[in-house]
């Protein structure tokens, strides 16, 4: 995936949406993680912090989670950090919001005719039948891997509009690219922590050893 994409979609984004995505490029979380961020599961007490999922799927068989969050993915978090501690980071409600209040009104610069009030009661009427035809779904309190790979996809929609032409890519994909990056810069092992991934002869995905390597990695370029 070229980083280029992923830059030419983030002004077409909310900036929940925007910073979930600066996030997982930056760490290398998996979108699952990202979009369950909450300032509770942060321990922001060192100068690299260290967001720990308390849902982790593998937590019950002991494997502990640890994300290192480098100055860089943290200047993106800030924002989004003075709200209840158990609430989620990345609200669909709040995304929602924003991109109405952002909106831009509707004009057509182009028509030369007056409008008459029969015509702003058609578009009314029109605006209404769409309502009773299709209710509008409420938002929820936070993203899923779903939601989160549609508000994407959604950028990549209104930049065509906008006449930019985005090549589509996916939140894993993100994942993907800084693994790659961290294994051309550190090695394999490297790439193998910052990731996660579990390697058949450890018991801890994270060890001490391994997680002073992260958090090395994440001050340096995360």
């Amino acid at each position: 995936m070229d980083d280029q994409h992923v830059d030419a979609t983030l002004p077409y984004v909310t900036p929940h949406v925007r910073a979930m995505i600066q996030v997982q490029r930056l760490t290398g979380m998996r979108p699952d993680d990202v979009v369950s961020m909450r300032p509770c599961d942060i321990d922001q007490s060192g100068e690299v912090w260290i967001y720990e999922r308390r849902d982790h799927k593998n937590r019950w068989r002991g494997h502990r989670r640890l994300i290192p969050i480098g100055p860089k993915a943290q200047a993106v978090l800030k924002p989004f950090m003075g709200r209840d501690p158990e609430a989620y980071l990345f609200s669909p409600k709040e995304s929602e919001a924003w991109r109405l209040e952002h909106r831009p009104a509707y004009f057509n610069k182009d028509r030369k005719t007056k409008v008459y009030p029969c015509e702003l009661r058609a578009r009314a009427a029109k605006k209404e039948a769409r309502k009773r035809r299709k209710p509008k779904r409420q938002k929820r309190d936070r993203y899923d891997t779903a939601s989160y790979r549609g508000a994407i996809e959604y950028g990549f929609a209104k930049a065509k509009k906008a006449g930019v032409e985005i090549p589509h890519w996916h939140p894993n994909q993100l994942r993907h690219t800084r693994g790659t990056e961290v294994r051309r810069d550190h090695g394999v092992e490297a790439a193998q922590v910052v990731l996660g991934h579990a390697r058949a002869d450890v018991t801890q995905v994270y060890a001490e050893k391994n997680l002073r390597m992260a958090i090395e990695i994440a001050r340096q370029s995360g």
